[in-house]
């Protein structure tokens, strides 16, 4: 299903208004950095479990995404908890720091349960200069896919991110997420990321975990 993205106002998912990525929002994370435009990126990972304190949620995010060198332009399929009611969703977002399409900008959602499997891309498509985000729960036949623009610019970078908590008890009560069957093209070719597990703003002793170059974890007490 093809969505046309619409700027909202969303607290929840907000990010501070700093100057560029990583945002202060971030916990722990996994980034790529290539020599040229990522052009495909694909990874597959399942719903964790609910928080164990549904309402000490804020919203955590767990996504994929490519961005600019100049880090302010983020293009991200997103799932999150707590995105404006007490459940799991999947959506694209698309966060602008500066210029004209400055904001937040989000893809309608479906909804997900603990347990489904969820699969999401992102595809560089160069006659028209957009990104093209796709993220499902094919089991269930439910999907989105949303183009931006990509600006003009190359996407040398990648993150894996777990954002947006600050309790514990707000954050899946099984303690980890994990991205597998991860791909990546560069400039059209496929390749081998080197991953780099960083930290923004840790909480609960969250952690990013290396465990292959196709497969990214993170961890956290609960």
């Amino acid at each position: 299903m093809n969505t046309v993205l619409v700027c909202v106002v969303l607290v929840a998912l907000a990010v501070a208004t700093a100057a560029q990525d990583p945002a202060s929002s971030w916990l722990s994370y996994a980034e790529y950095s290539a020599d040229d435009s990522i052009t495909f990126l694909a990874a597959n990972w399942t719903v964790p479990a609910y928080p164990s304190d549904k309402f000490a949620s804020r919203a955590p995010g767990f996504w994929i995404s490519v961005e600019n060198a100049d880090n302010t332009y983020l293009v991200q399929p997103i799932l999150a908890f707590g995105d404006g009611d007490l459940h799991y969703t999947c959506f694209n977002g698309w966060f602008v720091w500066s210029g004209p399409h400055a904001g937040w900008h989000q893809s309608q959602a479906f909804k997900v349960v603990p347990g489904d499997a969820i699969y999401a891309s992102i595809t560089y498509l160069p006659s028209t200069d957009e990104y093209e985000m796709y993220i499902a729960c094919e089991a269930k036949g439910q999907s989105v896919t949303t183009k931006v623009p990509a600006q003009g610019v190359k996407y040398p970078l990648s993150y894996f991110v777990v954002e947006h908590q600050s309790s514990c008890s707000g954050l899946p009560a099984d303690g980890k997420v994990t991205w597998t069957n991860i791909e990546v093209e560069v400039a059209n070719n496929r390749v081998t990321p080197t991953w780099q597990a960083k930290q923004e703003d840790p909480v609960c002793s969250s952690q990013a975990h290396i465990l292959s170059p196709s497969s990214i974890q993170v961890t956290w007490d609960a």
